[in-house]
């Protein structure tokens, strides 16, 4: 064979192995191909879901694990999508008020919040009842409401007024506004943190954070009625009969022994709840204000309350 034809096959061959790590570094760059599923631990989309005509200018979406349903506001169409996130498919409409924008979901009650921003004729929250996807309740908030979001242990709903610079406080139990909470400029986002009952307001008017903390007052459990006796003493040996003895009146929430009911006994409560300081330091039957049976941080809350002026009295001990 001559040399010249041997010399054109080594050349094809040193061609083909130069080449191919170079085209497989260029699918490698290109990534998989239109509709292949990404590598295992890559996020990518694996459905696109139309909300239709019935849904037009999609802006809040939440979702309830425990029913798997995703819902949506539609600002423009002023109405609600709910989704089916097994299926992917819108499964109804929810019609709520004028330019709904925020919404948020209570999982436990299967109640969804709605904020309806129109700023003019509508500055409420439509609440839906999730089994049935209908409107259970308008409550009236303050002007242009943005941001919603809640607290599952406590029950509490709340919404960033842009318009007005407050926070409203719905009640999820009666749905009405039990607080509203003055903020920044132009407040629009709200988040909840349910272990600390704190509640964090973005504040876009001015460059600011609002952290409110919310304390629902506490409702006392009625305990049997306590009797106060007291120590008994030696009685002397006298032909004359011994006077009987009257106890020290009894104050509750007394836990100084003052006389009087002050903001010092809220604090020593606390700090003996903490293990700041031991029994002797406080009369722990004056701080039991709610009859449970020993000083908690509940006798202090409710002491301090009553300092406060928001109580006249201390919850009645018995039936």
């Amino acid at each position: 064979m001559r040399a010249g034809p041997i010399l054109r096959l080594l050349l094809v061959g040193l061609a083909g192995v130069l080449t191919l790590p170079l085209v497989l570094g260029v699918l490698a760059l290109r990534g998989p191909a239109p509709g292949a599923r990404a590598a295992t631990g890559d996020p990518s989309v694996i459905a696109t879901i139309t909300t239709g005509w019935g849904g037009h200018q999609p802006y809040g979406v939440a979702v309830n694990p425990n029913t798997n349903r995703i819902y949506v506001t539609n600002r423009k169409s002023n109405n609600v999508s709910v989704i089916d996130g097994g299926s992917n498919t819108v499964v109804a409409t929810v019609a709520v008020g004028t330019n709904p924008q925020g919404v948020a979901v209570n999982a436990n009650t299967n109640r969804i919040y709605v904020t309806n921003n129109s700023g003019y004729d509508d500055n409420t929250v439509s609440i839906i009842d999730g089994a049935s996807n209908t409107v259970v309740a308008t409550v009236a908030v303050g002007s242009n409401p943005d941001g919603v979001a809640l607290n599952p242990s406590t029950n509490r709903i709340y919404v960033a007024n842009s318009g007005s610079d407050n926070v409203s406080v719905i009640d999820g139990v009666s749905n009405t506004v039990v607080a509203t909470v003055a903020v920044g400029y132009q407040p629009a986002g709200v988040a909840v943190n349910p272990n600390t009952n704190r509640i964090y307001v973005t504040n876009r008017g001015d460059d600011t954070v609002s952290v409110i903390e919310d304390m629902p007052n506490p409702t006392p459990t009625p305990t049997p009625t306590r009797t106060y006796t007291p120590t008994p003493t030696d009685t002397p040996v006298s032909a004359t009969p011994t006077p009987t003895l009257t106890p020290t009146p009894y104050v509750p929430g007394d836990g100084n022994g003052d006389g009087q009911v002050s903001m010092v006994d809220a604090m020593l409560t606390a700090q003996y709840v903490a293990g700041l300081i031991g029994s002797g330091a406080l009369d722990l039957t004056a701080a039991d204000v709610n009859c449970s049976g020993g000083a908690t941080m509940v006798d202090a809350m409710l002491v301090a309350q009553k300092v406060a002026g928001l109580i006249t009295e201390f919850p009645a001990c018995g039936p």
